[in-house]
């Protein structure tokens, strides 16, 4: 996936770092935009399609946090911040998808993992990309953000980090 990302404050301009922000713009502008993108493709392309004994893995660019990262427990690491209820992982819980890498990493302040503008040195602790898993044959045995940059031409492919899951399908 790709989804829209809100853009008040932009993320590569610090704003969610930044005091005084209304985390609630945040999660209004991602209501609108990521979530209501995650939304349509659920209705369109996935309902119609699932099949409960099939596993699903779905990743991407959410392009929105997690609410199981900004939390108050962790507000240290997202300018103190937290909770923020940001809606699109919330809409993932609410379809049953595990996020892979908080069921190996559940411990937010022990691993408060970024895989945003990893290339830029800011955002450390923001995660927007996500490996999302469903169904009882699927089962997630490790899980990292790979922030070593590709060795092809000394360029990393993008902005972001990468997620690796690996997963035992029984």
């Amino acid at each position: 996936w790709w989804l829209r990302y809100a853009y008040r404050p932009e993320y590569t301009g610090g704003g969610y770092y930044t005091q005084g922000q209304d985390p609630q713009v945040w999660v209004n502008e991602d209501q609108s935009l990521s979530t209501a993108d995650a939304t349509s493709i659920f209705e369109k392309d996935i309902a119609p399609n699932q099949k409960p004994e099939i596993p699903q893995i779905i990743g991407g660019d959410f392009n929105s946090g997690s609410h199981l990262d900004w939390t108050k427990r962790a507000a240290a690491f997202h300018a103190g911040y937290g909770p923020v209820a940001f809606p699109t992982s919330q809409l993932m819980r609410e379809k049953n998808y595990t996020d892979s890498f908080r069921a190996i990493h559940s411990d937010e302040v022990l691993r408060p993992d970024g895989t945003f503008a990893v290339i830029y040195g800011h955002l450390q602790h923001g995660r927007i990309d996500y490996l999302y898993h469903k169904g009882p044959s699927l089962r997630p045995i490790a899980s990292k953000i790979i922030r070593t940059p590709a060795e092809i031409d000394f360029v990393w492919p993008s902005d972001h980090a990468a997620v690796l899951t690996t997963y035992e399908i029984r």
